[in-house]
Formats: C-alpha cells, sequence, structure tokens
C-alpha cells in the first residue's frame, strides 16, 4: 500500500508540474503530503536517496520539469537563497569530511529533497495568483480536517489516526506511546508527535493568513478566519507548553508589528535582544543545581523546565567541543554516553540550537543565525519600499510565523514536519519581500491582491 501512494504521489506532482508548472506543486501536492502522509514507508533506489513520500514530490516535479521542456525559475537569488544553500552544502562538507564520500552523497541527495525543495516550491508558489489561491483553499481544507481530528484524539482514542495509518502501511511512527496532560490525551494525530504538531500548526494558520492576504480573498473573509483558528487550535490540542508559548509569540509578535509599524525598520535590534535572551537562559540552566526529578513526568510545568535543564547541561560540553565539523548525526549519542555522568544521558536533545552545533559544529549554527538577521533586513526594506499597511500585512505576517517558530526551537530539535513547513514559510517570506523591493524578474507575476481589492504600487510596479 505505501509503495502504491508513493508512486501516486510522484505521478501528482509530475502530472501538474508539467501541466501547470512548479509553482501549483507547492500547495496541491506538498503540504497536503506533509500534513498526512508525510512518514510512509521508503522505496528503495539504487545509488538514489530512497523515494519516500516526501521525496516523491522532488521526484515528481524533476520529471514534469523534464517532460515540459524545462522551466524558468521566477525568482532572482537574494540573500536568503544564498544562506540555505550554504547550509546544504556546508552539511555535505562536514559529511564528507567526518565519515566520508559516501555519508557526503547520502547528504548531497537528502538536501535536495529534505532541505531544499520546500524552500524552491514556496519561492515559485509566490509569484503565480492562481498557486496561491488553489494552495489557500488546499490549507484551509487541510487545516479544517486536522481540526476535527485532534479532539477526537484527546478525548476519545489517542492516535487513533496515526494507528490507522500504520495498519495501512503508511505511517512509521517516531512515537508510538500516548502522552496524556491536564487529564487528556495530547493530540499528535498524523504528525510525528505532539510537539511536531504543536509547531505545524501554527505555520498552518500563518499559511492561510498569508495566502488570504495576497489573494482577492482577504483576512476579513469567514472561511480565512476559520481556517486560521483551525490551525491555532490545531497547535493548541497538542497541549505542549512550548505551543502554548508559540501562539502567544505569533499573535503578540504579529500585534507588536501591526500596531507599532516602525518596528518594521529595526527588527535586527530584536533579533539582537532574542538571541541575547538565549545566551542569558541557557547560562541559567548550565548554572541551575538540577535535582531529583518529580514523579509527575511530564505532567507539569516544572518538570517540563527540569527536562530542558537537563538536556543544555548534558549537551553543551558536547557542543562546545564540536569544533568547526561537529560529531556528525551518528556521533552524538556515544558523545552522551561517555560524558553523561550517571552514563544514563538524555535520549533525545530537544534544542536545534545545541543539536546543529553538536552534528554539523560551529560554522553550520552561525549560518543558521545569520537567517533570521536576513529576515529582520530584507523587512527593514519593505517597509522602505511598501508604505502601505495593506502591503506590510502579508510581511508581518511571516515574520511573526518564522520568529515564534525560532523561539520554539530551542525546546526542539529542527526536524519533524514543522521543519520543512517553516523553511516553504521562508520562501514565501523570500518571495514576498522580492516582489515588495521590485526584484521579481519581468516575466513573473507579480499580482499580490490588496484584501480590500485595492491595486497598489510599490518599487516593482504594479501588485495587483
Amino acid at each position: 500500500m505505501s509503495a502504491i501512494v508513493v508512486i501516486l504521489i510522484f505521478s501528482a506532482a509530475a502530472y501538474i508540474t508539467w501541466a501547470r508548472g512548479m509553482a501549483h506543486v507547492f500547495g496541491l501536492v506538498y503540504l497536503p503530503v506533509m500534513f498526512f502522509l508525510s512518514v510512509t514507508r521508503p522505496i528503495n533506489l539504487p545509488l538514489l536517496p530512497d523515494m519516500t513520500s516526501q521525496f516523491a514530490v522532488g521526484y515528481g516535479v524533476i520529471a514534469g520539469l523534464f517532460l515540459r521542456g524545462g522551466e524558468r525559475m521566477p525568482f532572482r537569488w537574494n540573500v536568503l537563497d544564498t544562506l540555505v544553500t550554504a547550509m546544504w552544502v556546508w552539511t555535505i562538507i562536514s559529511s564528507w569530511l567526518l565519515v566520508g564520500p559516501a555519508t557526503a552523497r547520502n547528504a548531497f541527495g537528502d538536501g535536495i529533497f529534505d532541505f531544499l525543495t520546500p524552500y524552491i516550491l514556496a519561492r515559485a508558489a509566490f509569484f503565480s495568483p492562481d498557486a496561491r489561491r488553489s494552495a489557500f483553499w488546499s490549507v484551509s481544507i487541510c487545516a479544517v480536517l486536522i481540526a476535527v481530528m485532534s479532539p477526537i484524539e484527546m478525548r476519545l482514542q489517542p492516535q487513533i489516526f496515526s494507528r490507522i495509518l500504520d495498519d495501512m502501511g503508511l505511517y512509521t511512527a517516531a512515537n508510538s506511546m500516548p502522552l496524556y496532560r491536564f487529564s487528556l490525551a495530547r493530540a499528535q494525530t498524523t504528525f510525528h508527535q505532539p510537539m511536531d504538531q504543536g509547531n505545524s500548526g501554527v505555520i498552518i494558520a500563518g499559511f492561510v493568513a498569508l495566502f488570504a492576504a495576497t489573494t482577492s480573498i482577504g483576512l476579513r473573509d469567514w472561511r480565512a478566519l476559520l481556517a486560521i483558528g483551525a490551525g491555532l487550535f490545531i497547535s493548541m490540542a497538542s497541549l505542549s507548553f512550548s505551543a502554548f508559548v508559540n501562539v502567544v509569540a505569533v499573535v503578540g509578535i504579529f500585534g507588536l508589528i501591526y500596531y507599532m509599524p516602525f518596528l518594521g525598520r529595526f527588527l535586527n535590534v530584536l533579533v539582537i535582544g532574542g538571541v541575547i535572551a538565549g545566551v542569558v537562559m541557557t547560562s541559567a540552566f548550565l548554572n541551575h543545581q538540577l535535582g531529583e526529578r518529580g514523579e509527575q513526568f511530564g505532567q507539569t510545568l516544572d518538570d517540563s523546565m527540569h527536562v530542558r535543564t537537563r538536556i543544555v547541561q548534558e549537551a553543551w560540553p558536547i557542543a562546545r567541543d564540536a569544533g568547526w565539523l561537529g560529531f556528525g548525526k551518528d556521533g552524538i549519542e556515544p558523545q552522551l554516553k561517555e560524558r553523561a555522568p550517571d552514563k544514563n544521558p538524555i535520549k533525545s536533545v530537544d534544542n536545534a540550537f545545541l543539536l546543529m552545533t553538536m552534528q554539523r559544529g560551529w560554522p553550520y549554527l552561525v549560518i543558521f543565525m545569520c537567517i533570521p538577521f536576513a529576515i529582520g533586513s530584507l523587512t527593514a526594506k519593505a517597509w522602505r519600499a511598501a508604505p502601505l499597511e495593506s502591503q506590510r500585512v502579508p510581511v508581518m505576517i511571516a515574520v511573526a510565523v518564522l520568529f515564534s517558530i525560532l523561539l520554539a526551537m530551542y525546546t526542539i530539535f529542527f526536524g519533524f514536519v514543522y521543519s520543512h513547513l517553516w523553511l516553504g514559510m521562508l520562501g514565501l517570506f523570500a518571495s514576498l519581500t522580492d516582489t515588495l523591493l521590485g526584484r521579481a524578474p519581468v516575466s513573473a507575476p507579480t499580482n499580490v491582491a490588496d484584501p480590500r481589492g485595492a491595486r497598489l504600487a510599490t518599487a516593482g510596479g504594479r501588485l495587483g
């Protein structure tokens, strides 16, 4: 069953790319696959990355472009493209030097489908008004369906949907043990685990809002409001403390910029403040005297903070010694076992920043941390080029989602479904700011609709 579904996903991506162009694949194929079928069993391919459901989309796009005779990328190279590519290239380099050419080859292929595909598809999707509109309806329907599924798992049957998919060979569980909090089961529906659903729900709400704000649908449409609410509910239904903070953060960041628009020119000041806060928090965790863990595992905020403190205290010495190349993906566990004082190390390093450093070295972390500064710089430029509120609102939406997930990454590693959705939002932001700055190619459609139906003028010409 899994092989059949993967082949169908490949065929759908290939056909849509051939018939309508790669811009439509992001909303019609890639996002629904990530929401519902992200962890199917792969089809093994000799000398190539295995064709998972996610990778099948990338393979399909390549096949469709071949049948179509190629397609011009509707965007110009910018600083975010450089940073995303640099992260991929550094992964290949560090894999080669640490392990060897075979691992580097895997990093090369996996990076194309796992890392670059969502970013590039989102970049292309933004420049097509039809693709944005179809993506709005696709994501909205998915959001409502997942929102309906979540309370069923919370009250009736934990993990019922992933278990159904597992019985059909369409799910490979990362977490097969139901988790509980507040006398309710924590929903994970078709995601990898509750925290993954928590982060993904916020990004889903952001997708809906961004697509609505850049088409004639508009943010005031009841269907857009329903789907945005569904996305936020999906996040809250995970009952993750990180998700609660995430929802507050995304609403707070958007509201802060909306009511104090001058902040759009000085986002990098907030980024610097966030970095300093992260360093201070890490230092506090390192210096905290850790006592015995209580009996209510995972049930209280105090227990969650206990786990976060232990993660930092055990992971930091390894990250500190990671050097230029890190210890590689498979080198972390031996390091943890060797250095753990009681020989019982933490099972998962749920801190993206520490884990990046441990695996790929300090240069990789530096490249990644340049991304929020690039977001701040591009936003400041967009503020100067786009003076109208209706032009700035989509930027505010993307910035709020991107920054709130960056905050959440302090409590979860960069992986699962949410990381690919975040890269997709980053791609949409890159294309949105390109459009407002007049950097879209002449041949690319540049109509970003005002929610009120007005026609807007920017440095790039008319936004329809």
